[in-house]
């Protein structure tokens, strides 16, 4: 039995050699049958592509009023403060929602034109011929491909004005929404506030504190002198009783001088000064207190107030605006040429294919040739045989 000798990479050369005319016209007729294959039996197809950004709209309404809100917290209350990634991926959900989807089909009728029944399968050919993607200068770019450039214009051009309407929409509804929170917490506040200014009103004519830091200050300040006189006097007083005698004109004037300074003391620390700015002293850190209380919430609440106004009102103006929040650069247009099938590419796969089909069975055929291997002797002798008879070896 003579030893199998396998094919090594000159085999391969070798048969490919020895047949060259034959695969040289066989790559010569597969490519002038493939061409008008493909051109014929595959359509042709067309894309109309849009490019677009999104507007920066976020103090518009308002800075037109003279209103500036770029040191707020919320300088926006739509969706115009999403970053442009995030405002990008809105737009894809937009455009890939199954709302959208069933609109461009109902309006373009694409259920006939995909020859469709069920509305499931339209809405998957219908994601199918629409692309996006981000470019390298951050734009987004819309792409429809169809069998027909008029109809890829007409649908993403169609896609353009839902997505704008779809985010207005939302911007809208995002402002409703906020503004209805803010109109309930800024009528909350101006009731607290009014609420708080009478009890401060109240407070002030019952207690007569009207200035706090201004009415304490002299109260003390007169309190302090009456005790630096009342001080100077008694000093004075023991001076004099110790080198005049008791029966002194002198010592009478400062003993009742004393006794009138320290009545007046008395009376600023339990009743103060009638008709004067000057409150009884021993009421002072209490009514100081709760003063200084009414007046803290006062402020708290005029500061919230300030806070709410803006955006309130901001938000009472995005309700109503319908700006375009779309800004785009090109509008979807008419194709002059195809964008698929590329024929030459796929003429000469389906070509390159033919021939390395046939080489192949030719190097199974040189293969067998030398083989006196049985087993391959019975498969290639009885691989086309279909015959319910076997054969007696």
């Amino acid at each position: 039995m003579a030893e199998y000798r396998g094919l090594d990479f000159l085999d391969y050369l070798v048969i490919l050699v020895k047949r060259k005319k034959f695969f040289l016209s066989l790559f010569i007729i597969s490519l002038l049958i493939s061409y008008p294959a493909v051109y014929f039996l595959i359509p042709p197809q067309y894309d109309s592509e849009a490019l677009l950004v999104s507007m920066e709209n976020e103090n518009g309404g308002l800075n037109a009023l003279g209103l500036n809100l770029s040191n707020l917290p919320l300088s926006s209350l739509g969706l115009g403060n999403l970053a442009a990634s995030d405002k990008y991926d809105l737009f894809t959900t937009i455009i890939y929602s199954r709302k959208n989807l069933d609109n461009i089909i109902e309006k373009f009728n694409l259920m006939e034109a995909y020859n469709v029944e069920y509305m499931v399968d339209a809405r998957k050919r219908a994601a199918k011929m629409i692309d996006v993607e981000i470019t390298d200068e951050s734009a987004y770019k819309i792409s429809v491909r169809t069998d027909s450039p008029e109809l890829s214009a007409q649908i993403i051009n169609y896609i353009l004005k839902e997505v704008n309407n779809a985010v207005i929409n939302l911007n809208i509804m995002k402002s409703k929404e906020n503004k209805d929170f803010l109109e309930k917490r800024y009528f909350e506040v101006i009731q607290h506030l009014n609420s708080i200014e009478d009890s401060l009103k109240a407070f002030q004519k019952l207690s007569g504190l009207l200035d706090a830091e201004n009415q304490v200050k002299t109260i003390i300040e007169a309190y302090s002198s009456l005790e630096k006189e009342l001080v100077q006097k008694e000093i004075e007083k023991s001076v004099f009783e110790k080198i005049l005698e008791k029966n002194n004109p002198k010592l009478n004037v400062l003993e009742n001088e004393v006794n009138s300074l320290q009545k007046k003391i008395e009376n600023i620390k339990k009743s103060g000064i009638e008709n004067s700015f000057i409150l009884p002293y021993k009421s002072l850190p209490e009514n100081v207190l709760q003063f200084l209380r009414l007046a803290r919430e006062v402020e708290i609440y005029n500061t919230i107030l300030e806070f709410l106004v803006p955006i309130y009102e901001k938000a009472k103006i995005d309700e109503q605006n319908d700006i375009p929040v779309l800004q785009i650069i090109d509008y979807g247009s008419i194709a002059e040429k195809k964008s698929y099938p590329p024929r030459i590419l796929f003429s000469l796969l389906i070509t390159l294919t033919v021939l390395s089909f046939t080489w192949f069975i030719y190097i199974i055929i040189e293969t067998t040739g030398r083989s006196d291997n049985p087993k391959l002797l019975y498969v290639t002798k009885n691989i086309f045989n279909f015959s319910k008879k076997r054969k007696q070896e």
